[in-house]
């Protein structure tokens, strides 16, 4: 199951681009916890948050950079997070 971007409360993006080629070639994936200890689904949220936030504010993106998220928690429960979208 992909869950969708309410899920973890998304920012709204500041603009999409529409794409042109159909079917897409590639897609951005990143696992949340490549550095970090994520224990808990509430954990996962508030790093995919904060990464939004850094990209949209401080890099000046539009929105957060990657297509879908990945996230484990302690238990080993992998989720799969829907990030950036096109029209």
């Amino acid at each position: 199951t992909i869950l969708n971007r309410s899920s973890w409360n998304a920012l709204p993006y500041k603009s999409r681009d529409n794409l042109k080629t159909f079917p897409v070639p590639y897609i951005v994936i990143r696992r949340i916890n490549e550095s970090k200890s994520i224990v808990t689904q509430k954990d996962c949220i508030r790093e995919m948050k904060d990464l939004q936030m850094y990209q949209m504010d401080q890099r000046g993106w539009v929105d957060i950079g990657y297509n879908f998220l990945v996230c484990n928690d302690r238990d080993n429960q992998s989720q799969i997070y829907r990030g950036r979208g096109w029209s």
